[in-house]
């Protein structure tokens, strides 16, 4: 019952759908959790150190993700590799 319920999943259309809307709520998440706490350590004057590395690592992240993203799409167009990034 579990492996068909597992290619159920994979190869319908349903499953992906599911699949993706898991992706983005985990993505969002943890966005929001990662500017809370960025956030949280500001308010705290013994802690901005911390923040300002969460800040550089997270910064460093998004140009590590959008220089993949432009690496991948380098042959298409700049309305692609703007949609992608």
């Amino acid at each position: 019952m579990v492996i068909i319920a597992n290619k159920t999943l994979r190869d319908s259309i349903y499953g992906m759908v599911y699949r993706v809307t898991v992706g983005a709520i985990l993505s969002i998440t943890d966005g929001v959790t990662d500017i809370y706490v960025i956030t949280t350590y500001y308010e705290n004057e013994a802690l901005h150190g911390q923040a300002h590395a969460l800040v550089i690592l997270v910064s460093l992240s998004m140009f590590g993700q959008l220089c993949v993203a432009m690496g991948t799409y380098a042959r298409k167009s700049w309305g692609v590799k703007l949609k992608e990034c």
